[in-house]
């Protein structure tokens, strides 16, 4: 995204994942520059590694540049989701 990004990890028997998706989709529908991406690792356990994925639903927060700012194991609440992205647009709008 251009201002950030929610980068969702799932996989196909997560029972979990959905609700995650609906909820960081409208969190990030709901803020300019803000994308939400969901990534599949049921055949991808290169990307697993790549990004240290031990469980899903996992949820990185990223920044303008695609730098990590945050990482959430399981089920973040909406809440928590939506402080840690107001926090790292704050940062980006500082700069």
């Amino acid at each position: 995204g251009e201002r950030a990004t929610l980068l969702q990890f799932s996989t196909e028997m997560c029972s979990r994942c959905p609700g995650v998706h609906r909820t960081l989709g409208q969190i990030a529908g709901g803020r300019d520059g803000v994308l939400h991406l969901d990534i599949d690792l049921t055949h991808r356990p290169d990307i697993a590694k790549h990004f240290h994925v031990l469980q899903t639903p996992t949820t990185l927060i990223l920044d303008r540049n695609g730098v990590v700012q945050t990482r959430f194991g399981g089920t973040p609440s909406r809440h928590a989701v939506e402080l840690e992205l107001a926090r790292v647009t704050a940062t980006d709008a500082r700069v």
